[in-house]
């Protein structure tokens, strides 16, 4: 029992020794990741708000595109 509540002692203290090592964020890369995750956020709010526009619009050509086949099809029947 003590020899494994020593070996969990000694595993705990070279955790945090290790954690220790590792080179810590400074405030400014946390502050540049805050901003750089804020814009990634509000880029694919963009694209979101943009797609349904595009749909809008490719309906409206497509019916657009329909009426000017049907303004053809007049046009050669009263060339006939």
């Amino acid at each position: 029992m003590r020899k494994q509540n020593k070996n969990e002692r000694i595993t705990r203290q070279m955790q945090q020794m290790c954690s220790e090592m590792e080179p810590k964020e400074s405030k400014r890369q946390k502050k540049a990741r805050q901003i750089i995750k804020i814009k990634i956020e509000k880029n694919q709010e963009s694209k979101r708000n943009i797609e349904p526009n595009l749909e809008e619009k490719v309906d409206r050509m497509t019916r657009e595109i329909e009426e000017l086949r049907d303004v053809v099809k007049n046009l050669r029947r009263i060339e006939l």
